[in-house]
């Protein structure tokens, strides 16, 4: 016997008997009974309150803590309110369990009371589209967006629509659409480098290694940590494009779509990667993968020692790090914070050229960035029939 069973065995029989239980399992199982705002229509419930998540974005949040809570999102919905009497617009950020099985949300939609927009990475929705939870927008990026004047398809006012197109799930829908983009790059300490007489910011691989090792021998500063993992992740995917770049073209043998072959240009899928590993790209036959990750464990001795646990915002903010590769989500600590005492700047990871290694292009090292707030229109929107009423918001928002 489960948990489960075994709490409803002994909650009903030994306690309250089986007729008492009867009203609470209505409650656990009718969770789409009708909520502040809503009204009957046609069988169904329409719902006068859009609920949103706009992650970072929701009024009264601090993002890191520093500076005035965020209110402009709140301005827009007020206004959207004002053209639309009798509409209302709720934040309700979702819950992150801290998994990335996204339980919470799960549980919401198949519940149907999830909240009708949310924030969500377009990949992490893929793997349900099939069960109904998100409502593609392909037709109504068609449309006019009516904010937009002489707008005829609202896709077409998007800056980067190959970034948005980009998002468009394996049968082809597009489930969402970014409303920004973040961008990584190593932030220094100035004051640090000033101290070690490093004047000059390495422009190659070969003398950002060099730069690590000054700080290493020569101070006790921590020379080089990444947020998030970064490292091991996309300092992979960037010393992997820098190291397979010429060879790339002939890599890519699935051609993207065309609508986004701007963005994912010589992306490689899935089943690329699987066929090029059956010819031994990938693994020890492969020079150049060896040498990759020959580079990468060279790199791991200039960084922290412990990572997994470890606070790297911190470090670098307490001047016991050197140099911190992060995001543009902490630009916002560094120029408002009141704390920071020491001067800073913002790099990119250097070229990788021949004096490292003989299968360097000499091309610049890839930028990590991409789509940030992808903000999708849940089962909700049908459940409540209140889709046309988020199609509008999101046309005024965007």
């Amino acid at each position: 016997m489960d948990f489960m069973q075994r709490f409803f065995y002994g909650f009903s029989l030994r306690n309250w008997g089986m007729a008492a239980l009867l009203p609470l399992l209505a409650v656990l199982l009718l969770p789409g009974c009708a909520q502040e705002g809503d009204r009957p229509t046609g069988g169904r419930t329409a719902s006068n309150v859009l609920r949103v998540d706009l992650n970072l974005y929701t009024p009264g949040t601090i993002p890191m803590g520093i500076g005035e809570p965020n209110r402009i999102a709140e301005d827009i919905a007020l206004e959207w309110e004002e053209m639309n009497p009798g509409k209302r617009i709720r934040f309700q950020q979702i819950i992150q369990p801290g998994t990335n099985e996204g339980e919470w949300l799960k549980t919401q939609l198949i519940g149907g009371v999830a909240p009708e927009i949310i924030t969500q990475n377009a990949e992490v929705s893929w793997m349900d589209v099939d069960k109904g939870w998100y409502v593609p927008l392909d037709e109504f990026l068609e449309r006019p967006n009516p904010y937009i004047p002489g707008n005829e398809r609202w896709i077409d006012s998007f800056t980067n629509q190959a970034l948005v197109n980009s998002k468009r799930a394996p049968d082809g829908k597009l489930y969402c659409i970014p409303i920004d983009i973040v961008e990584t790059g190593v932030f220094y300490n100035k004051t640090i480098l000033d101290e070690l007489g490093i004047t000059e910011l390495p422009e190659t691989w070969a003398e950002f290694i060099d730069v690590l090792d000054t700080i290493q021998r020569e101070s006790n500063y921590i020379p080089f940590t990444a947020d998030l993992n970064l490292a091991s992740d996309w300092g992979m995917d960037i010393l992997f494009e820098m190291i397979y770049h010429d060879i790339l073209p002939y890599m890519d043998l699935v051609e993207a779509d065309a609508n986004a072959q701007e963005y994912l240009g010589h992306y490689l899928d899935p089943q690329e990667a699987g066929f090029l590993f059956s010819k031994g790209f990938f693994t020890s036959r492969d020079p150049r993968w060896r040498k990759m990750n020959e580079m990468m464990l060279d790199w791991r001795q200039y960084q922290a020692r412990e990572l997994k646990n470890s606070d790297p915002i911190r470090l670098f903010l307490t001047q016991r790090l050197a140099m911190y590769w992060s995001g543009s989500w902490l630009i916002r600590r560094m120029a408002t914070d009141p704390y920071i005492d020491f001067e800073w700047g913002i790099m990119y990871l250097p070229k990788l050229t021949e004096e490292t290694t003989q299968f360097a292009s000499g091309t610049e090292a890839t930028v990590i960035g991409g789509a940030a707030v992808q903000l999708h229109v849940t089962n909700s929107a049908l459940i409540k029939d209140n889709l046309e009423e988020c199609i509008d918001f999101l046309m005024w928002l965007s």
